[in-house]
């Protein structure tokens, strides 16, 4: 279902979907009163996940919380996140890819946007945390993450996972990689490129005969780096092959829990194809006339429009769960 809202309206002087984009990226600042419980989630091939846990005594569930590209458990938009959950009476889960903790993981290969099976740990761990109700929520490539799972999960989710909600996501990662090619995403191209280069010499260091390091200086957008590095070191044929086992676009309709899909129409990271008309079982699209990518910055209030919408729609699946149907 695709409802079309209004009931965000961003500052006046944030105008248009870059600055929307740029702005909380760079100057907010998210002060937490509660500190985590920091730890290295061991995985099943012998690598690691960093993760912080923010525990309460009483709660209404466990929020796992998954990032976008190359981010970490410690992003200002995460941090936000943690904030408005934990004052809603959630605890959380907030966890870094593979390579994306304070240090390098022990494998070669890194993350990418279908990396299931990590997600698959992070579940298994927070069921440990706590029995029920689970929720996820995730960010751009981590909404696509959280969704891809859903959809591969299907009917054999487990009990505990109640719902989830996914934010500024490229669905369509071929045309999502694609549209950053153009002039206008320029900068956000160069900025991932960045650090996703020196993460590659990082590891070459370490796994010579994994990497082709000559590629690095052909590799000048985000499709490219997927086709020389991101598809053979995961398994997948080429970045075509990448981007079709991976994106969530195609299993939407197998989700079978309440999910919320919360993009932007000026979001300068998503082509059209990544705002799905439907209908769908489970899943609800909700479109802002404004936002950016992973910003809905509101006027005065130290939450933003996704947080509290996360929040909002966390809480009436509580009250779903507590009083379900006869």
């Amino acid at each position: 279902m695709l409802t079309e809202t209004n009931a965000f309206e961003p500052p006046r002087w944030l105008v248009g979907g870059h600055l929307q984009t740029i702005w909380p990226s760079f100057f907010r600042k998210v002060l937490l009163t509660q500190e985590p419980s920091s730890n290295w989630l061991p995985t099943p091939d012998g690598d690691e996940l960093a993760y912080d846990y923010y525990a309460l005594e009483a709660s209404k569930g466990l929020v796992v919380v998954c990032h976008g590209l190359e981010g970490h458990a410690r992003r200002p938009y995460i941090l936000g996140m943690v904030a408005a959950l934990l004052q809603a009476g959630y605890e959380v889960l907030a966890w870094s890819y593979r390579g994306c903790g304070t240090r390098l993981n022990k494998k070669p290969i890194f993350y990418h946007s279908g990396a299931t099976y990590d997600l698959q740990t992070v579940v298994d761990f927070a069921q440990k945390l706590r029995s029920q109700p689970l929720f996820l929520v995730g960010f751009s490539l981590g909404g696509n993450l959280v969704m891809r799972w859903l959809g591969e999960q299907g009917e054999r989710l487990p009990a505990a996972v109640s719902g989830a909600v996914a934010i500024s996501v490229p669905l369509d990662l071929a045309a999502g990689s694609d549209y950053l090619t153009r002039p206008a995403a320029k900068p956000y191209t160069l900025n991932f490129l960045k650090s996703l280069k020196a993460k590659v010499a990082a590891k070459a260091a370490l796994f010579p005969t994994y990497f082709q390091l000559d590629l690095l200086a052909k590799t000048n957008n985000l499709r490219q780096f997927d086709e020389f590095f991101t598809a053979p070191l995961h398994g997948f044929k080429d970045a075509n092959d990448y981007y079709a086992k991976a994106s969530s676009l195609f299993v939407l309709n197998d989700i079978a829990v309440p999910t919320l899909l919360l993009q932007a129409a000026n979001d300068p990271f998503l082509p059209p194809s990544c705002y799905p008309k439907g209908p769908f079982r489970k899943l609800k699209l909700e479109v802002t006339a404004s936002g950016g990518h992973v910003g809905f910055t509101v006027k005065g209030k130290a939450y933003s429009y996704a947080e509290q919408r996360v929040v909002d729609f966390l809480n009436a699946l509580c009250i779903t769960c507590s009083n379900p149907s006869p």
